[in-house]
């Protein structure tokens, strides 16, 4: 059932949630964020997260936290950026 913002109450919100998920645990995780679907997701105009899953525990980032991310990758000739278990764990640490 959906539900909208009204009777969710005004701290709750909608999010696009783009998921990503690796078969693999750490540190052995890796993923691939496809580049026309987070081109997709920033011409909506609106905030979205992507989660890292993997069997034990998750990455989430926020737009900003991917962009930052991605800003030294080059895409591969698949079309996906290809992100790893060290990569993210390190980048998270970063952050605080």
């Amino acid at each position: 059932m959906m539900m909208n913002n009204k009777e969710m109450g005004r701290n709750i919100s909608e999010a696009r949630v783009y998921t990503k998920r690796s078969s693999l645990p750490a540190p052995k995780a890796f993923w691939g964020l496809t580049l026309n679907r987070l081109n997709q997701l920033k011409e909506c105009g609106e905030e979205f997260y992507v989660r890292f899953d993997f069997p034990n525990g998750s990455f989430v980032l926020s737009k900003e936290q991917v962009q930052c991310l991605l800003a030294e990758k080059e895409v591969a000739g698949d079309g996906d950026y290809k992100i790893t278990y060290s990569e993210l764990k390190t980048f998270m640490a970063s952050l605080y």
